[in-house]
């Protein structure tokens, strides 16, 4: 059965042993797909002095919700293998009254099945003098710029409920879409939405937070860049105006700026994507329901 409520709970014990005790798992989703958000809360009767995580390769951050409860949320990448998974938790902290030693590591597992999702296969022709523009040498460029951005981990949990659609328009290419370029010259899946709408049509925050990157792009036209806390950041692509700076903090639903086609875009269009502990992963979902 496939869900899209992406939740693992997992009740954990400090003890003066260096066993961590799993007394309780529930609920346990049968599956999450590809593209979409796992949320883990991992819950102890002892406060840990921190709690990290491991899913499909990748390090997990947890957050304190509380001294005894911590969140993670980590994205399920498109390409992530269908198949059952291991989520492993990981806490540290001295036995209760012993003070002076190193943490003890106290560990818990789960297991996480990954469903294949339904990805679109988009055709897309592009005229010669923008497909000129995605060489290796510009593609690696403008990575260099927005990993960085990507990786931004910041303490503060800034959204309050689900993210608002930052432009009211058509979904003209959705996340994970498997975009093939002038014929097989270039492939590679859609890590975002684009949404059609008249150039210069106001474009929204979809949540708190605060601008991280506003500048223009060869291929990402002009780009912002948010960061919402705990590994939350968003990215809106091909506008043809900023209206924020560096450093600005902006409230859900704000103006940012206005729909263009800067950059590589064929048309007037946002690109709208989010990434969730530096994974790619679908931001309609988000808007969807309210991950917390």
């Amino acid at each position: 059965m496939r869900t899209s409520n992406a939740f693992v709970y997992l009740v954990l014990l400090f003890a003066a042993s260096t066993d961590a005790k799993l007394v309780a798992t529930s609920p346990i989703p049968e599956s999450v797909e590809q593209g979409k958000t796992l949320t883990v809360r991992a819950i102890f009767d002892t406060p840990p002095d921190s709690v990290k995580g491991e899913f499909l390769g990748r390090s997990v951050t947890f957050f304190p919700l509380d001294s005894l409860t911590y969140r993670a949320l980590t994205g399920v990448p498109v390409k992530s293998t269908p198949e059952n998974h291991e989520f492993v938790v990981y806490s540290f902290g001295p036995p209760e009254g012993i003070e002076n030693l190193n943490p003890v590591n106290m560990t818990a597992s789960l297991t996480v099945t990954v469903l294949k999702a339904d990805f679109e296969r988009d055709t897309i022709s592009l005229p010669k003098p923008l497909m000129s523009r995605l060489t290796s040498q510009n593609l690696t460029k403008e990575a260099k710029r927005l990993g960085p951005k990507f990786r931004t981990v910041s303490v503060h949990k800034m959204w309050k409920t689900q993210f608002l659609m930052p432009v009211q328009g058509t979904i003209t290419s959705p996340f994970g879409a498997y975009r093939v370029y002038n014929d097989g010259k270039m492939s590679w899946p859609h890590k975002g939405v684009d949404i059609a709408a008249p150039e210069g049509d106001s474009i929204l925050a979809c949540a708190d937070g605060v601008v991280i990157l506003c500048e223009h792009m060869f291929i990402h036209g002009n780009t912002i860049m948010m960061d919402h806390g705990h590994g939350i950041v968003s990215v809106y692509c091909h506008l043809r105006d900023a209206a924020v700076k560096v450093d600005q903090r902006v409230r859900r639903g704000s103006f940012i700026g206005t729909i263009g086609q800067t950059g590589t875009a064929t048309g007037p269009h946002l690109h709208w994507g989010l990434s969730v502990g530096n994974v790619r992963v679908d931001p309609v979902e988000w808007v969807e329901r309210n991950i917390d």
